[in-house]
């Protein structure tokens, strides 16, 4: 990915470093406070939609923090009822500032956020024939908790609750529940980044179209 933004300082230390910290600090917690619990949902079965994207394509700027914020795959499922979005990250995801997101930016309807929304990721064609993101679900850095967003009267409205877990792969797959669904034709997409209106930041994202 090309960007034209500056390298962000950061600060010292690194995921590696990080991960052995947590892996040494997991030894001692009681046998009865499980590190995993169940996926949201049976990433294996008929219908799930999965889309790889290469590691190490973040951008230059972040230092140590790189691999923390590059994405392995995306996935997205719907049982009738429920829609399921899934973000796999090469390194458990550590914080550098506490307004750093994951999210899944959905465009299902005309209209919605322009590219050039401080909330909207950095991809080329997001806003393509005038469509823009008319959804997002989106888990903050260190917070951990899942939000909905939804672009009504142009603006994107406050954070309602959604179920949301990075409890499988030591806290590199990040999943969210959504009662609903966004249709049968619709495009969306994978992205961590740093939401700012005097210059927001794309680290990596990954592209998704259904079917």
């Amino acid at each position: 990915m090309e960007s034209s933004e500056t390298r962000r300082a950061t600060r010292p230390g690194s995921c590696i470093r990080f991960l052995s910290f947590f892996v040494a600090v997991s030894a001692f917690l009681p046998a009865s406070r499980p590190l995993m619990a169940a996926y949201l949902y049976d990433w294996n079965s008929a219908g799930v939609r999965k889309i790889t994207d290469p590691l190490g394509d973040t951008n230059s700027y972040g230092g140590p923090y790189k691999p923390c914020r590059d994405i392995k795959a995306a996935y997205h499922a719907f049982d009738g009822k429920h829609s399921y979005f899934r973000i796999d990250v090469a390194f458990y995801p550590v914080i550098q500032s506490f307004d750093e997101v994951f999210g899944i930016y959905i465009d299902s309807v005309p209209g919605g956020a322009p590219a050039s929304d401080e909330h909207v990721p950095q991809v080329p064609g997001i806003d393509l024939d005038g469509k823009g993101i008319d959804s997002m679900f989106i888990a903050r850095f260190g917070e951990w908790k899942g939000c909905y967003r939804r672009w009504e009267n142009g603006k994107f409205t406050p954070c309602t609750k959604v179920l949301f877990q990075h409890s499988e792969n030591a806290g590199t797959t990040l999943e969210w529940k959504f009662e609903g669904g966004f249709g049968s034709n619709f495009t969306w997409y994978a992205a961590s980044m740093q939401p700012s209106w005097s210059g927001k930041k794309t680290f990596d994202y990954v592209i998704v179209k259904v079917p």
